[in-house]
């Protein structure tokens, strides 16, 4: 899943939402020779009311290649949100082969305005991207 390529469009030709296609199409190649996997899957935030911010998760990685690797945690917010932001601490984690750790991903800020919010966390370093889909929701 955390391999999957974005490129799925809706009927109009934009890109799909997660929801409607998850993390994407599947990428073979990339699956079987990724070099680390990530847990949970997916991060979802929930539905936020005024109170619940900030909230934390945490994503654990696990080194699956066969030497070390450093791993980089980017966020790549798929809907502008000027009042709250994800984010990912550390941003970087170096893992011996077959070691594994976990990063905190963090939703802080203020309530932001009602609507469906997503993004991905993306993993750089050793083997394939994965990309990992985060939702949030306001009422």
């Amino acid at each position: 899943m955390n391999t999957a390529t974005q490129d799925v469009s809706d009927e109009a030709g934009t890109p799909a939402r997660v929801n409607s296609a998850g993390a994407g199409k599947l990428t073979v190649g990339d699956a079987v020779n990724v070099a680390a996997t990530l847990d949970p899957a997916t991060i979802a935030f929930g539905a936020l009311v005024t109170g619940s911010l900030p909230i934390n998760k945490t994503l654990n990685i696990s080194n699956t290649g066969s030497s070390s690797a450093t791993f980089a945690f980017a966020v790549q917010q798929r809907d502008p949100d000027s009042k709250a932001s994800v984010k990912v601490t550390p941003a970087s984690l170096t893992l011996a082969a077959g070691q594994q750790n976990s990063v905190t991903v963090s939703l802080s800020g203020a309530l932001p305005n009602a609507g469906s919010y997503e993004g991905f966390i993306v993993v750089t370093g050793a083997g394939p991207t994965l990309r990992l889909p985060y939702q949030y929701l306001v009422g």
